[in-house]
């Protein structure tokens, strides 16, 4: 039984996989498997996994089912004592695993989550962020307010095999799980930046699927909210669902709306967020958008 299993969901990402792949290949720590799950790819990702003849490397195709579905389907298949993830189009740094292993030892191997820092690469720009983020608090308000970056999350196989992802959603559903384990399970967090994100700019939802990835992301809030809400709120506050929501429209209104040009969609999620919640750090938050798509309107 290998000490981790890697599991990389993918879908039509061959020419990203690759590197990927390679990175974990690259680990100092060895003691490993990687699960890759085709989520139904119709590019060349069979080859490019099929040009990997070394033995830690499993290839798993599926129908497509999107990532959960994926992530599941990896769990299932995985031998690991500790469960780990990255997606197919990031990377981990030379010592991830390492530096996971020994926070697990020094924890004298508990059923938990371990969670490291992430480096934010702008592939257009070639920038790279590291994002100072506060270690306080317990793990359920550290994934509220930070989010939980699947790259850089570890955790024991009982869990991962107990608290599956919810495979209706597609966007947020790395943070339902992880709040869902981080309710019933300690998490450990490490401050080391062990792995990356790779982001291509400006998001752009402007596609003709737009609706169905804001539908599906409040969506998933609201089940969470139907699972968990009433053991959630008592950690951050009855209005904590309502809030979130409304900061994911915000989101919506920077990427969707502002960054793209498009005021008319930017209002309407500003109007959205305004008819979920209003508390005094939203409104100071609604005030300045709302300026600036005045500004934007002079401008055109």
């Amino acid at each position: 039984m290998p000490f981790f299993s890697i599991i990389i969901p993918t879908y039509n990402r061959a020419g990203d996989l690759k590197s990927s792949l390679e990175s974990v290949l690259q680990q100092s720590f060895t003691d490993f498997e990687v699960v890759i799950v085709d989520d139904g790819s119709t590019d060349d990702t069979s080859a490019v996994v099929r040009s990997f003849t070394d033995t830690r490397v499993k290839y798993i195709y599926q129908q497509n089912s999107e990532r959960s579905a994926a992530r599941n389907n990896g769990i299932r298949n995985a031998s690991g004592k500790y469960i780990c993830f990255l997606d197919s189009d990031d990377q981990y740094l030379p010592e991830h695993l390492a530096i996971i292993k020994a926070a697990i030892e020094e924890q004298k191997l508990p059923v938990a989550m371990f969670k490291t820092r992430v480096q934010i690469i702008n592939t257009e720009s070639g920038s790279v962020a590291l994002p100072v983020i506060s270690s306080k608090g317990d793990g359920v308000k550290y994934i509220w307010y930070n989010g939980c970056q699947l790259n850089s999350v570890c955790v024991h196989r009982d869990i991962a095999v107990q608290v599956s992802f919810p495979e209706q959603f597609f966007w947020f559903e790395d943070n339902h799980w992880a709040l869902r384990v981080a309710l019933r399970y300690p998490m450990h967090l490490i401050d080391r930046y062990t792995c990356t994100y790779n982001v291509r700019g400006t998001i752009d939802l402007l596609h003709k699927d737009y609706r169905k990835y804001e539908d599906n992301c409040v969506a998933c809030m609201r089940d969470l909210e139907g699972q968990n809400g009433d053991e959630i709120k008592r950690c951050l506050g009855s209005n904590c669902f309502n809030e979130k929501v409304a900061e994911l429209y915000l989101g919506f209104l920077v990427a969707g709306g502002i960054a793209t040009k498009q005021l008319k969609l930017a209002k309407k999620y500003l109007f959205k967020a305004m008819r979920i919640c209003v508390t005094p750090k939203l409104m100071a938050k609604y005030v300045y958008y709302s300026l600036k798509l005045i500004k934007a309107s002079f401008s055109k």
